[in-house]
């Protein structure tokens, strides 16, 4: 089902690695939801199968919702569609020590050349700024096709970088904090301009309006098409 399993580098969330290629679920707080996306959207290149398997299930809540990214184009409406996939998404990266992930977990080393060459290879731009701390910007698709089916899809994580996802009293907050330029994680189009907070509101709720659940049990396994299938995580109690 997958001959070589990818490496999970440029991390977006905190993970364990168990094995090659096998990483715990994104160790978030549990009474945290997890937006639905497709794994690495926010890169140029990104797996096109994913394995998922319950070892324990939650005592309750921890489920792994999935929607159809089909559906869920349909429902962003060709407007946005088309302004997406002409302009694309910049994703920009402030590592701040201490908060947010830092950049020797995000590239998984602790040398700054391999960094830089990492950054070299996957068109990333990169600054070290004068108090030590990386900036990086990465110019990627809005829209992406299938290999297989040809379709069109709303392909991206502005939904989840833009500081929105956080909601609004904690974008402003965040703002204040850190400044426009200055924010752990945001998106922008791919020309730099304001992608609007209402845009991806609809992003959030067409993911929700097409999200499909089931409760975990030992010994499940799931299997996905990461273009055709998004998924999240629900809050839960109890180990997972």
């Amino acid at each position: 089902l997958v001959p070589r399993p990818a490496r999970y580098l440029y991390r977006s969330t905190p993970r364990t690695a168990v094995a090659e290629g096998v990483m715990t679920a994104t160790e978030y707080p549990a009474n945290q939801d997890i937006l639905q996306h497709c794994e690495n959207a926010y890169q140029l290149d990104w797996p096109m199968r994913l394995l998922f398997c319950c070892l324990v299930p939650a005592e309750e809540g921890g489920q792994t919702p999935i929607s159809d990214v089909m559906k869920v184009t349909t429902r962003i409406g060709e407007a946005a569609q088309d302004e997406i996939e002409r302009r694309g998404v910049r994703y920009v990266r402030n590592y701040h020590a201490g908060f947010d992930l830092d950049w020797r977990t995000v590239f998984q080393t602790d040398d700054r050349g391999e960094v830089e060459a990492f950054c070299a290879a996957n068109k990333i731009k990169h600054e070290w700024l004068n108090d030590g701390r990386l900036r990086t910007t990465q110019d990627c698709q809005g829209m992406a096709r299938h290999p297989t089916t040809g379709a069109r899809l709303w392909f991206n994580q502005a939904h989840l970088f833009h500081p929105s996802a956080l909601g609004a009293a904690a974008m402003e907050d965040m703002r204040e904090i850190f400044g426009v330029d200055g924010l752990p994680r945001d998106a922008r189009f791919g020309d730099g301009g304001t992608i609007a907070p209402e845009m991806l509101d609809r992003v959030r709720a067409a993911f929700a309006g097409e999200a499909r659940q089931f409760d975990w049990r030992a010994g499940d396994v799931m299997i996905v098409d990461n273009m055709r299938a998004a998924h999240g995580r629900r809050p839960f109690t109890g180990e997972r």
